[in-house]
């Protein structure tokens, strides 16, 4: 039974004797049967849901609901709908509710919740505290930087150099990338150094500039685009963004293109499906992954997941003579 335990990676076996039991297994050449894997596999998900078929939707915003109107309100209606087509219910936990992380991996841990997905931050990069080595967890987005967990994300890189490929296609050559500091630092400067590595890489972009302030107001965002004169912005507060421009006098499309990184339902909006819906699912796929295989606590290998965005016309961008 220990043997079984070990190559199945239960908690139940220290680390120290699973390690010795899979050297011992490779050095004979053992390989398990794959078909008898898979009926074994699905024998012990079953009895594995009935006993854990809660995962854990993680908050650690200002109070139990204010994630319900900020960003990571998109993530969690796909993901429990994923959860519930392989058999588990989603609930928010909101870290708040506890006197220290500790103690909400308690009660995590005594209501036999095992599988965590982790919302995105409210302010940025930082950590969490949670009892680790209990849970198999998903970080969803990359808010989430200690420790060093598992996290499917938008593959922003990407995403910036299919906009500036349809941009370009459409006739823009000075183009701006509206990205206050504050989300650039967020999504890891992935979306900052796409940008100037391809305008700068790309001789008919090279009068594009990039917009990187700490101050986010209205004022600062015409007076950079007053300097500049680009003919399309890029940026990922679309709805702001575009506000503050025609209330500025400019006419999109007619004056100045405009994209978004982060189409949300924005189907007006030229720019980047962001997958939303895509990323939650991967999460909730790999948690699930991670439970049928026993791999609880930090990983030694993590495993960061970029979904790709798909360009969607919209009607802010044109094409240009």
């Amino acid at each position: 039974m220990t043997i079984s335990l070990a190559l199945r990676n239960s908690p139940e076996v220290s680390a120290e004797t699973r390690a010795r039991v899979h050297d011992a297994a490779a050095k004979a050449g053992y390989a398990p049967d794959p078909a008898l894997s898979i009926l074994n596999n699905y024998r012990r998900d079953r009895q594995l849901i009935a006993r854990h078929s809660t995962l854990a939707y993680v908050t650690n915003w200002s109070t139990a609901d204010a994630w319900r109107v900020g960003f990571p309100s998109v993530f969690f209606a796909p993901a429990a709908t994923r959860a519930a087509q392989l058999g588990y219910t989603l609930e928010p936990f909101w870290l708040g509710a506890y006197s220290s992380q500790a103690k909400a991996s308690h009660v995590l841990a005594y209501r036999g919740v095992r599988g965590l997905i982790l919302a995105p931050l409210p302010h940025g990069p930082g950590g969490l505290r949670l009892t680790w080595n209990r849970f198999a967890a998903v970080a969803v987005g990359p808010t989430i930087v200690r420790p060093v967990l598992d996290r499917v994300l938008h593959d922003y890189a990407f995403s910036v150099q299919t906009v500036l490929r349809e941009l370009r296609r459409l006739g823009y050559r000075r183009i701006g990338l509206a990205l206050p500091a504050r989300i650039d630092a967020i999504t890891e400067h992935r979306i900052s150094n796409s940008f100037i590595a391809e305008t700068t890489r790309q001789a008919v972009l090279r009068g594009s500039a990039a917009w990187l302030s700490r101050d986010e107001s209205k004022p600062s965002l015409l007076s950079w685009i007053e300097k500049l004169r680009p003919d399309c912005v890029i940026s990922m507060t679309s709805s702001a963004h575009s506000a503050w421009l025609r209330e500025g006098g400019y006419r999109i499309p007619k004056d100045l293109g405009f994209a978004s990184l982060r189409r949300l339902g924005d189907h007006d909006v030229s720019g980047i499906d962001y997958g939303h819906e895509q990323i939650a699912r991967s999460a909730v796929e790999r948690v699930v992954l991670r439970l049928q295989q026993n791999e609880l606590g930090i990983p030694a290998w993590p495993q960061h997941g970029l979904v790709p965005g798909k360009w969607s016309p919209g009607a802010t961008t044109a094409t240009r003579s």
